[in-house]
């Protein structure tokens, strides 16, 4: 049963991917600018009312997180993800597994935030964006953390063409993801698992 429904949630995700990439075609520039048609032309995958049952079922899918704290996070997730083509499930997974929705989560390694970001990659991805990088502490900021992380899974997507590989690369780097391809090496799922829990239960909730 859990083949078939990661099946049905990797083609719903490509089926984004796929969107977006139409729409970036005939765009210029590297940045992808908002646009509501990557929005209104992807397939109708979600029910229209599909933030409203997340929220019913807070305590189901996003264990461990306060729905306050979820409520506050959707908004900005759902403008975001249309803004990149991004699958706004697959934002919200990653939340789930990587902060439980904390906007003030800090990892061993110093990534912080709600999508847990390295202050050189979101400097990075800031400037690539022309937002005004002022320093680390911007990314407790949920509006912030959440555009940069959400257009940084939009270039693994890209670059890698394959959700688990970009899931992998979020996780470890997309230099290790790399050299393991490079390498004929498998790349370890054990991230990707942990998102793709998440999200077949996200998606089993606000399928229309």
């Amino acid at each position: 049963m859990r083949i078939v429904v990661r099946t049905l949630a990797v083609l719903s995700v490509l089926s984004w991917i796929v969107v977006a990439g139409l729409f970036a075609g005939v765009q210029s520039g590297s940045v992808p600018a908002p646009t509501p048609a990557v929005s209104s032309g992807a397939p109708s995958l979600l029910a229209p009312d599909w933030t409203d049952r997340l929220l019913r079922d807070a305590d189901d899918v996003f264990p461990g997180s306060p729905k306050q704290a979820a409520a506050s996070v959707l908004p900005i997730v759902r403008r975001q993800a249309a803004r990149f083509g991004v699958d706004p499930l697959t934002v919200l997974a990653v939340i789930q597994v990587e902060s439980q929705f904390d906007p003030k989560a800090v990892s061993a390694a110093g990534a912080k935030g709600l999508m847990q970001l390295e202050a050189d990659t979101a400097a990075g991805l800031a400037a690539d964006l022309g937002l005004e990088w002022t320093g680390e502490d911007l990314l407790f900021d949920p509006e912030m953390n959440v555009t940069l992380g959400t257009y940084y899974l939009r270039q693994l997507l890209d670059r890698f063409g394959d959700p688990d590989a970009a899931l992998a690369a979020y996780c470890s780097g997309p230099s290790f993801v790399e050299t393991r391809r490079d390498v004929a090496a498998s790349i370890p799922m054990g991230y990707s698992d942990r998102v793709w829990d998440v999200l077949s239960a996200l998606k089993a909730k606000t399928s229309s």
